[in-house]
């Protein structure tokens, strides 16, 4: 479903997001980055702290794949 992909400057910024993410980071399953902008998805503060609450469980080139531990 649509709320299933979150870009990562959607949450606290666009309403109809923060609607599905009462628990912010704690709603958020995985979080995919590309590594040259992972200093940007960090500044965001739903992502910030769910990466800060994630493990890395792949990596392909730039891009990276984050399970978040709830």
């Amino acid at each position: 479903s649509r709320q299933s992909i979150i870009w990562f400057q959607k949450p606290n910024t666009d309403s109809d997001v923060d609607n599905y993410l009462t628990s912010g980071w704690k709603d958020v399953d995985y979080v995919v980055l590309t590594l040259p902008l992972q200093d940007m998805y960090r500044q965001r503060a739903t992502t910030h702290d769910a990466l800060e609450h994630a493990t890395l469980v792949a990596q392909f080139d730039d891009l990276a794949v984050y399970k978040v531990n709830h």
